[in-house]
Formats: C-alpha cells, sequence, structure tokens
C-alpha cells in the first residue's frame, strides 16, 4: 500500500494492520508530488513486489477470490508482458450502475493494439510483468497513467484479455469521476490525444526499425559496437580467444575439445518444462540486459551479439515474438540468413537437441572459418543453387524424418551457409537430447551436444571432461544422441 499522505484516517489504518500482519507491506513516499502513477512506480520498484503487479484501486474490490488467479494463469499461458480484465459498475451495495460490465470487446487479437488507439480506456482490473513494468515506468499523474500504460505496452508486447468479469468498479454519488466539469472533460481529452499521438509517432519509429534489412556490414558493426559498450559480454569474447582447445583422432577424424566454463549457464540447464516455465525468458526482449543491442532482420527476427560464446564472434536470432522452438515455419528466414549474411554459418538446435531456449524461437550464428566439419554421426547435406531449391529439398528431407510423441517436429540440428552461389546444407538427426553418461555411469560427462557437438566442437564446461574423455567415450556420446545408418 503506498500510502500518499492522507488527511484522512488511512495512515493510521494502515499502520494499524501493518503492525500485525506482515503480509501488509506500507510505504509513505518522501515526495510530496506524487500522482496516482507515482504511487504505482514506487510500489513496483520496491524489491517486495512480486513477478506480477496487478491493479486494485482503493475505492474498488475484486469480484472474487479467484480473480488474483485467474490473472497470473493468463500470464503463463500465454507469456504476456500485461493483461487486462473486465469490470462491472456498481454502487458501495454492489448494485450494478449503467452500462454495467464494461470489457472492451473491440479489442482482438489481431488488431487489439490499434483498436486501442481508438478508445479511452482499456479495462480492469491491468496487470503488468513486473520487470517491465519497471523498465517503462509509470506516468507520474493521476489521470490517464493507465492508458499510458497500455498504449506503450501494445506496442511491443502482447496483452492478454480476459472477458470474464474480475473487478468491481465502486461508484458513491457525487463521486469525482462520475461529474466532471466541461473544463475537466477537455483536459482529460486533450492529454489523451497526446497520449495518442506520441504513441503513433513511436510506432512509425518502430515500424522503420523492423523494416530494415541487416547486411554483414551491418553484423560487423554491431559486433565492433557491442564490445565497446558492453563491458561484460567484451570480457567473454577477450576470454574466448584464450579459452583451452584440443584435438582428439575419433574414428579417422578430427575432434575439437573445448573447455569453457562460461557454458555451464546452458549445458548444466534443466530442460523440465517445469524450470523452464519458472525462468524469465532471457530471448524476450525485456528480459535481456540493457546493453544488449539489436538490428532488424526480415522483420521478424532480430540479430544480437550472444553475451555466453563459443566462437570468436557469436551471434543468437531471436524471433520477435515468445514462440516455441520449431524451424519449418521459419525456413525461409534460415535460408535468407544464409544468403545475407555472407561470412557467416546460420545453425538451428531443435527443441530437444540442445537448445538453451526452447520456448523462444532462435537461430544462432558464426563466421564460416569457424565452422567445425567433423561429422561422426549419420547426416544429410544438400546443395542447392537458389532459395527455392534449398526450401525444397530442405522440405522433403524434413519431411521424411518421424516427430516423436508429443513434440512440435523431428529431432534434428541443422547447420547452413553460403559459398558463392551455392547454398549449403547439413541436416543432423537425433535420438536423444543428452546422452546416458550426462546422469548416470561410472563415468559422468555433462556434455549437452548441440549442433556445434555434433559437428566435431565437442563444448566441456568442467575441466575433468575436458581432459579425461576418450575417444571411444566421444564417438559413443556422438552416436547416442544421433542415429543409426
Amino acid at each position: 500500500m503506498v500510502d500518499n499522505h492522507s488527511t484522512d484516517n488511512t495512515t493510521a489504518i494502515i499502520s494499524r494492520i501493518a503492525a500485525t500482519d506482515p503480509r501488509v507491506v506500507h510505504i509513505t513516499p518522501l515526495q510530496t508530488d506524487l500522482g496516482i502513477g507515482g504511487c504505482w512506480d514506487l510500489a513496483v520498484n520496491n524489491e517486495q513486489c512480486g513477478r506480477y503487479a496487478v491493479q486494485l484501486d482503493s475505492d474498488d474490490l475484486y469480484s472474487s477470490s479467484h480473480t488474483l488467479q485467474t490473472v497470473v494463469d493468463k500470464f503463463r499461458k500465454e507469456c504476456c508482458a500485461m493483461v487486462i480484465g473486465s469490470y462491472r459498475m456498481c454502487d458501495f451495495k454492489l448494485q450494478t450502475l449503467p452500462p454495467g460490465i464494461i470489457d472492451h470487446r473491440e479489442w482482438t487479437a489481431t488488431n487489439g493494439m490499434n483498436n486501442a488507439l481508438r478508445i479511452n480506456g482499456l479495462g480492469a482490473p491491468r496487470a503488468f510483468y513486473t520487470p517491465l513494468l519497471r523498465q517503462v515506468g509509470v506516468p507520474n499523474t493521476s489521470y490517464g497513467e493507465d492508458y499510458a500504460l497500455g498504449l506503450t505496452f501494445s506496442r511491443q508486447y502482447k496483452i492478454g484479455r480476459i472477458y470474464d468479469e474480475l473487478y468491481l468498479c465502486r461508484r458513491w454519488e457525487g463521486n469525482s469521476d462520475a461529474a466532471l466539469s466541461a473544463e475537466r472533460v477537455n483536459a482529460n481529452n486533450h492529454y489523451k490525444d497526446w497520449l495518442r499521438t506520441n504513441e503513433i509517432k513511436a510506432r512509425q519509429q518502430l515500424n522503420q526499425y523492423w523494416s530494415r534489412q541487416a547486411t554483414m556490414a551491418d553484423a560487423d558493426r554491431l559486433f565492433d559496437q557491442q564490445m565497446q559498450s558492453w563491458p561484460e559480454a567484451a570480457q567473454r569474447y577477450a576470454e574466448i580467444s584464450k579459452v583451452q582447445t584440443r584435438t582428439v583422432e575419433v574414428e579417422g577424424q578430427t575432434v575439437t575439445l573445448q573447455h569453457n566454463p562460461a557454458r555451464m549457464v546452458s549445458t548444466g540447464a534443466s530442460t523440465q518444462a517445469a524450470a523452464i516455465s519458472q525462468r524469465p525468458c532471457f530471448l524476450c526482449s525485456y528480459n535481456r540486459p540493457s546493453q544488449q543491442k539489436g538490428i532488424a532482420l526480415n522483420g521478424r527476427f532480430q540479430l544480437l551479439v550472444n553475451p555466453f560464446p563459443i566462437l570468436p564472434r557469436h551471434y543468437t536470432l531471436p524471433l520477435r515474438q515468445h514462440c516455441p522452438q520449431q524451424i519449418m515455419p521459419y525456413i525461409d528466414d534460415m535460408i535468407d540468413f544464409a544468403m545475407r549474411l555472407t561470412d557467416l554459418f546460420i545453425f538451428y538446435n531443435g527443441a530437444h537437441c540442445g537448445a538453451s531456449a526452447p520456448d523462444h524461437m532462435h537461430f544462432q550464428a558464426a563466421p564460416q572459418s569457424a565452422m567445425p566439419h567433423t561429422m561422426l554421426s549419420r547426416h544429410y547435406t544438400l546443395q542447392a543453387t537458389t532459395a527455392e531449391e534449398m526450401r525444397h529439398k530442405f522440405i522433403d528431407t524434413y519431411n521424411s524424418l518421424p516427430i516423436p510423441a508429443g513434440e512440435l517436429e523431428p529431432r534434428i540440428n541443422v547447420l547452413m551457409w553460403a559459398e558463392g552461389k551455392t547454398v549449403n546444407a547439413v541436416i543432423i538427426p537425433r535420438r536423444q537430447h543428452r546422452p546416458d553418461c550426462y546422469s548416470s555411469g561410472e563415468t559422468t560427462r555433462i556434455i549437452s551436444p548441440g549442433a556445434l557437438d555434433m559437428a566435431g566442437l565437442i563444448i566441456t564446461p568442467r575441466n575433468e571432461d575436458f581432459t579425461d574423455i576418450t575417444p571411444a567415450e566421444i564417438a559413443h556420446i556422438i552416436k547416442q544422441c544421433g542415429v543409426s545408418e
């Protein structure tokens, strides 16, 4: 509760309750100029504010004991940045007042963000993903702060809508919101017109950003800029140049081992759905480090510098939306990236084939000069002279592979790159995500093969795996995760 220097008996009442109930967090701001929005901002930036912040104005009520759970369920089910419910106008006896339930059904999944510009409000209760709300900030005003936030959030992020009654908006006779002067009404409308004007300009700028098509020169420039502006990432890339490697002959082919302790974050990550659902997605824009910048690709991907590199220049290409890892809807993009970013190879780890973010569609890229070429597992090699030819060959191969029960696609790793006018692809079918020795057996090996490992660059976060693993173990790991002839 943010107690904004109230002049009635509110402060004493809250203090008395907070003294005996540790659930009550009583905040009295030092400032004396905070409006409703400023109070909101103070509350959500308090360290005791949880993952989600849900509105409850002092005069109003949640309509049932299930309101908060319903809101949280919507956040989790749809990965929303904001959730808005529906409310009923009523008096203090909870008798319905005209117009009754307000649900804003003009909001649609395809055009909600634009419909928001045509109306004066988005509904209640309003709930927010707290880390993002802290980034956006709540305007310090006592009118329209909720509308300003709705416009800002809908510009880039998904807003979940609940059309069932969740909230009771109570009005009493002579309520200030119900009996405004003409001057006040005009001032309020002017403020919201001002918000709409600024929002349209911001969306035009955003459209210009996403209409760009990054080139190889853009990728090089981005990397150099990030090394200048992001010290933590620059330090890891400096360490990559000094990372220990050694080569091992395995069945007549040369395999490279890399000792990279920083990759334990990925290699040691839990692959259980429950664990993934509980952690913030590090590929969603609002969870990324503030220093991480990107450039647009094909209007729906971004090119980012990977802050935990395996190779000297390591990029991540996440989709704008939070969607599961699944290559087929985006194979045209992958082919285009390979042909556009001519010095790089593009690679893909399936959701059960080494992807560190199986819940968020993404590719990765690195210099062709660093691409591994040792294939101990069975694989397909494709070549084409046009994007369309590669697309048909890839789809034919993809459709020949089985899709495990309950999964979205065949288990595969893919590497793709261009050489002159030729587009090349390697598709590596997979049997399992991690080898049996990852979690059992006499000798445990913390190795979780992705596309690079399957192509001959084995990442070993632990020193004992780097120094002690034998050629026979390497062959067994790769073949166990791959498929038989």
